[in-house]
């Protein structure tokens, strides 16, 4: 290195040590604007992310909600296509609707459990 750019680092360093603390004086409020508006941008995304978070659950109950709904209907109506459910005319000709194909008054309103007949535990 030449003479001359010592001479200017020289110069450079010693402005430096005499101007750095007016410039950070006067920098700091700037500094601390800046910081501000970070914190302020920080706190905006926190409440975004959660607002977000809070719409994808509540996308995914309603989405639950009608998958247990859809399959509870698909349960019950393979249940229902073995004939429960099904219309049977009457000697009048009017129709009686049961839950097992039985005329109203024939029996039980239910049919026994199917363990119980046999004598076994219950499941």
């Amino acid at each position: 290195m030449s003479v001359a750019r010592y001479a200017v680092a020289a110069a450079l360093g010693a402005a430096a040590a005499v101007l750095g603390p007016k410039i950070w004086q006067q920098s700091r409020p700037a500094a601390k604007s800046a910081l501000k508006m970070a914190m302020a941008a920080a706190f905006e995304a926190r409440v975004r992310a959660a607002e977000a978070a809070e719409a994808a659950e509540d996308l995914y109950a309603e989405a639950k909600s009608e998958f247990v709904a859809e399959a509870f209907a698909a349960a019950v109506g393979a249940t229902g296509a073995s004939g429960a459910g099904s219309e049977t005319s009457r000697a009048d000709g009017t129709a009686a609707q049961t839950g097992d194909g039985r005329e109203p008054g024939d029996g039980p309103e239910r049919a026994p459990h199917r363990d119980s007949a046999a004598g076994g535990a219950a499941e």
